[in-house]
């Protein structure tokens, strides 16, 4: 009775019919993507619907209507976009950044770009689906272990990445960083030369950087002050890469043991130079060098702290991807990732290859050191690199070695790693959860990349196929 009642009211009966036309104009427009093209028309209606009763009207109409009249991975495409689209609409209707309706467009083409811009790239439906599967299973642990609610959780992580202006600029640093250190070590794996002392190249650059900025400060121009310091960035960062590259390209040593033990001797220079410039005296650290004079800080663009940083990664992004793809360099390493035969047998020097994208790779590391010491940190640490080296191998290998596909992977893990956090301290769970949750994530791209390279086969009897032979 009571049910009958409120449907009977004014506002919830013009409550159901808002939800029943947005079901019905979602259910059409996904349909009406039979007649002509794929983009997910239906995820507008979805965006414009908001939270709450309407957003989930919308979403089912879209995706009933996709499942009906749609090809299998296109509909699949489309509910995968659409329950995106939800999720963010409930991350930003809490955050109460609605109050100007112009956002809300401005959302749906930003998440529709986004999804067709994957598909675009990647040309697959695996990825889509083990996604979804991923959101899925961390839906259900979340809800099974913390009685929450999933659909807050996710919204959470977005809030955590894109919840304030300042929340986006850190996140779009730590993209640009990560996305530097990943470009740095490309060229070496299209080379099959497996450089996994990205960590201690940024350190090497890093160091000179603070190394100039203390021992030079106040005593040249700041203008040559900076140039010297990315010089000395990138010429440590590149002496510190072609160590174990000469020793591979003379000796034929391992290149992976070789860079990872100079990723603890890089370590071990650092703290002890921290050590020499300790400030003040025992506090075991060097503390913000030149804070008061800014003696070799690399300038701020309009104001904002990160967005030179940014703009320097973003033209690297394209200078690495023309030098691989449209040079002769470029060429030279596929050849020798290919078969070091073959690069021989036609004339290429493999030795001289290696040592020259070694070089290339360590002056890119020192680069990233450069941007962090100089540019955003103004200190030196041990840590300063924070893990990004290995983290750069996954960025690298997820994107096939591509430099534009490294954009989109770089972005996928720092979006995690800072929504884990965020979601750790929104609802007082052990960061240890949150990890769980990115990893599924992780792990279920990774075994979508497997699973797309190789194809599982079972074997036969021996009797049965000799059976089956005869």
């Amino acid at each position: 009775m009571k049910v009958i009642e409120l449907l009977k009211s004014k506002e919830w009966s013009g409550k159901v019919i808002d939800c029943v036309l947005r079901f019905a104009l979602s259910f059409a427009l996904a349909g009406a993507q039979v007649f002509g093209g794929y983009a997910p028309l239906a995820l507008g209606m979805i965006g414009a619907s908001g939270a709450g009763l309407r957003g989930v009207s919308a979403l089912i109409g879209a995706s009933a209507g996709a499942v009906l009249f749609l090809p299998f991975s296109h509909a699949l495409r489309t509910f995968a976009a659409g329950v995106l689209i939800f999720t963010a609409n409930n991350a930003f209707f809490d955050l109460k950044l609605y109050k100007k309706r112009a956002f809300l467009p401005l959302l749906c083409a930003g998440m529709m770009f986004s999804v067709e811009f994957v598909y675009v790239l990647r040309d697959g439906v695996g990825e889509a689906a083990n996604c979804l599967m991923a959101l899925l299973l961390c839906a259900l642990i979340t809800t099974l272990c913390t009685h929450l609610n999933p659909l807050k959780v996710f919204g959470t992580m977005f809030s955590g990445a894109f919840g304030s202006p300042r929340k986006i600029w850190i996140l779009g640093q730590n993209l640009a960083i990560l996305l530097c250190i990943s470009l740095a070590v490309t060229p070496a794996f299209k080379m099959r030369f497996w450089n996994i002392g990205a960590e201690g190249q940024v350190l090497a650059g890093g160091l000179a950087a603070a190394a100039c900025m203390i021992c030079l400060g106040g005593k040249v121009p700041n203008g040559l002050l900076i140039v010297l310091i990315v010089i000395a960035g990138i010429a440590a960062g590149a002496v510190w890469a072609v160590i174990p590259a000469i020793f591979k390209a003379k000796w034929n040593t391992n290149e992976t043991l070789f860079t990872l033990m100079m990723n603890y001797v890089a370590t071990q220079l650092v703290a002890y130079f921290i050590i020499v410039w300790e400030s003040p005296k025992g506090s075991g650290k060097v503390g913000i060098i030149n804070q008061s004079t800014e003696a070799g800080w690399l300038p701020q663009i309009g104001g904002y702290k990160y967005l030179l940083t940014i703009l320097v990664v973003a033209v690297l992004t394209v200078l690495v991807y023309i030098y691989l793809n449209y040079s002769k360099h470029g060429y030279e390493i596929s050849v020798v990732g290919e078969s070091e035969r073959t690069a021989r047998y036609v004339g290429i020097k493999v030795g001289k290859v290696i040592v020259r994208t070694m070089l290339l790779s360590g002056a890119l590391c020192g680069i990233a050191g450069v941007l962090l010491v100089s540019g955003t940190d103004h200190t030196i640490t041990t840590t300063i690199a924070g893990g990004q080296g290995f983290t750069a191998v996954m960025v690298s290998w997820l994107a096939k070695f591509n430099p534009l596909g490294m954009i989109l992977t770089s972005f996928l893990l720092v979006f995690l790693d800072r929504g884990a956090g965020e979601i750790s301290t929104a609802f007082g769970l052990n960061q240890s959860f949150a990890d769980i949750l990115s990893g599924i994530i992780i792990f279920f791209i990774i075994g979508c990349e497997f699973f797309i390279t190789y194809r599982l086969s079972f074997r036969k009897p021996a009797k049965k196929e000799a059976a089956e032979h005869v």
